[in-house]
């Protein structure tokens, strides 16, 4: 039921986390707001197909238009692979998603960004 007391605040999106099923969230905001997450962080020490299918569940449940922004439903951890990391980006550029890369502050995740942007 909060979420759609968030979306009807007058917001622009709403963040959700790995806990709230993407199908649901879109079913019931609808196209009110855009909505912004919601990979499990944890999701990123699974293997690369793995990290492929979670990917394409979300991206499914999300559905066809705009209004979607990928991302963790709450960032990375520190002592995640950059190879897995990269299985997530691949598999969301090839679904033409939307991604916002930040830098991070250790010094790989900022070879990674430099190389990727």
């Amino acid at each position: 039921m909060w979420l759609e007391h968030i979306a009807a605040t007058g917001c622009d999106g709403v963040g959700l986390d790995w806990t709230i099923n993407m199908a649901d969230a879109k079913a019931r905001i609808g196209d009110k707001v855009a909505l912004q997450g919601n990979m499990d962080p944890s999701m990123l020490y699974a293997s690369p197909e793995r990290i492929r299918q979670e990917v394409a569940t979300i991206l499914e449940g999300f559905g066809e238009g705009t209004g979607h922004v990928f991302n963790l439903g709450h960032g990375i951890h520190l002592d995640v692979h950059l190879r897995m990391l990269a299985s997530l980006l691949m598999r969301c550029m090839s679904s033409r998603a939307l991604i916002t890369i930040r830098k991070t502050r250790s010094p790989s995740g900022e070879r990674l960004f430099n190389s990727l942007c």
